[in-house]
């Protein structure tokens, strides 16, 4: 089953977060494990940023989340990443203030080598399945959401952003219909484990 995420989802949800993009956090937020996800915890309970719960889907089996897919129109895009400042209270109290503006800084530099979302896509933020449930169908059916929730946006184009290097994703990708668009590389982050991204995008047309 495949339902939105509730308040309740937020461990799994911040698990799976973590899983997708732990390279790119544990460089931009300052920190260990811990704080990077006590830090997307208050991000996904807070509304009106990048991961905000209101954005979320989870696939669900017999009580167990296993996998979790997030996504947007695209001009949203904007006013979400501003969003995170509603954050930056709770974030200070549990990152400390030099932490935390070390982490805006980095947020900064790295947004603006990382390609852009444009308001004519409907924008897949992540996609992560805990490995238990890989090769079970469960990214399959999160992709097929990610087309039907863009036509109901009123949208025709999936874009999303796949780390160089990432083959499961990229194979997901080319089997949904995916097209590389771009290639976007890092290489003053490449030191400190953020790799390069591909944007990748489909056409999606109603049955």
């Amino acid at each position: 089953m495949i339902r939105k995420a509730t308040s309740e989802d937020a461990q799994d949800c911040v698990n799976l977060i973590y899983l997708a993009t732990s390279d790119s956090l544990l460089y931009t937020l300052v920190g260990d494990e811990m704080l990077v996800k006590d830090s997307l915890k208050i991000m996904f309970l807070t509304p009106g940023n990048l991961f905000s719960r209101e954005h979320f889907w989870v696939d669900e089996n017999h009580g167990r989340i296993r996998g979790v897919v997030s996504m947007y129109p695209g001009r949203n895009d904007p006013a979400l990443r501003q969003g995170i400042r509603r954050c930056a209270i709770d974030l200070g109290r549990r990152m400390g203030l030099p932490r935390l503006l070390r982490s805006a800084l980095r947020a900064s530099r790295l947004s603006r080598v990382s390609p852009s979302v444009r308001p004519d896509e409907f924008f897949i933020n992540l996609m992560a399945v805990y490995p238990d449930f890989q090769q079970h169908g469960v990214a399959i059916r999160l992709m097929q959401l990610t087309g039907d929730l863009c036509l109901q946006a009123d949208l025709h184009k999936n874009s999303g952003f796949v780390g160089i290097g990432n083959i499961k994703a990229l194979r997901l990708c080319a089997r949904s219909g995916f097209k590389i668009e771009a290639t976007h590389e890092r290489a003053r982050f490449r030191k400190h484990g953020v790799p390069g991204l591909y944007k990748v995008i489909r056409e999606v047309q109603a049955a």
